[in-house]
């Protein structure tokens, strides 16, 4: 009885972590895994008008694992090379609100928009730094751009063993794929 009593808490304290530890790391494999799905749709589309919205269905389709609400920002930003990142002093600001002619920053809420909310218009959540902008080109103008996805969330732990909440982000940038003009 006496070693029962101080090997269940023990025991528990150890299953609780293991959980606690899986399914933090689902999440942060999910929000990976995510980042890199979304940039490759970033990468095909170009500078396609409806470039932002295709990425934000592909953000949606791959975080089905997590909460929707859980997810705190989707930033599709100009990372100027392959070393770029959201973390630059000229993008850093992208992780509050849009910057025009930098990034377009979204919110879970974005991922419910239909396609003909974006386009670049004056009300449009995409007329930042407009898609149709985006340099796709191996002509004059230099090479295609770099693009950015950025992507943060919270994961809330169930047992408290490690706290009550710990975010998640993921980076990644990519070569938009060179087209004719």
């Amino acid at each position: 009885m006496v070693e029962a009593a101080i090997m269940t808490p023990l025991f528990f304290l150890l299953l609780f972590a293991a959980l606690e530890f899986g399914l933090a790391f689902r999440n942060y494999l999910t929000v990976a895994n995510t980042t890199r799905n979304a940039a490759r749709i970033a990468s095909a589309v170009g500078n396609d008008l409806n470039a932002d919205f295709n990425i934000l269905k592909e953000v949606k389709s791959a975080s089905a694992a997590i909460p929707a609400e859980s997810i705190n920002e989707i930033v599709v930003f100009d990372a100027g090379s392959v070393n770029g990142s959201i973390e630059d002093v000229a993008r850093v600001a992208c992780k509050t609100a849009s910057v025009s002619g930098v990034c377009n920053r979204y919110t879970p809420l974005d991922l419910e928009l239909d396609e003909d909310d974006f386009g670049c218009e004056v009300a449009d959540p995409d007329r930042f730094w407009c898609p149709d902008t985006r340099n796709v080109s191996l002509a004059v103008s230099g090479p295609p751009d770099y693009i950015g996805i950025y992507i943060s969330v919270d994961y809330e732990f169930i047992t408290g063993l490690f706290g009550s909440t710990k975010t998640f982000t993921d980076e990644v940038v990519i070569r938009l794929e060179p087209k004719e003009q």
